[in-house]
């Protein structure tokens, strides 16, 4: 069975549930959930500074650049600056906004450091 890009799909027609399952499926990595978390702390941020911040789930500039950020811009969660750096919340922020704060609101009820 071929795997569907859920991120190149239409907005137009969108169920809710496909909107939901997109959200989730842009939150699938402990960066993206905690670059999610801080864009809801503080707007705009500094990639540079949320790679930092993160500990057990170091990345590199080539995962962060090619494949996490992509993912989030192209889904409209946010929009990214390339050559700053600096991503902002973007058109379709408060879909996923709304799945993070969930999740931050029952984070000690998660297994592990999931965000």
């Amino acid at each position: 069975m071929e795997k569907r890009d859920t991120f190149s799909q239409p907005l137009v027609g969108m169920s809710h549930e496909a909107k939901f399952n997109q959200a989730l499926d842009a939150l699938g990595h402990q960066y993206r959930r905690r670059l999610a978390v801080r864009l809801l702390e503080h707007n705009p941020q500094d990639t540079k500074t949320v790679s930092k911040a993160t500990t057990d789930a170091d990345i590199d500039a080539i995962e962060r650049v090619h494949v996490h950020l992509p993912k989030l811009e192209t889904a409209g969660y946010i929009t990214w600056d390339r050559e700053s750096g600096i991503v902002e919340k973007g058109p379709r922020w408060e879909e996923v906004a709304s799945v993070v704060k969930v999740l931050q609101a029952h984070e000690d009820e998660l297994p592990g450091h999931l965000i």
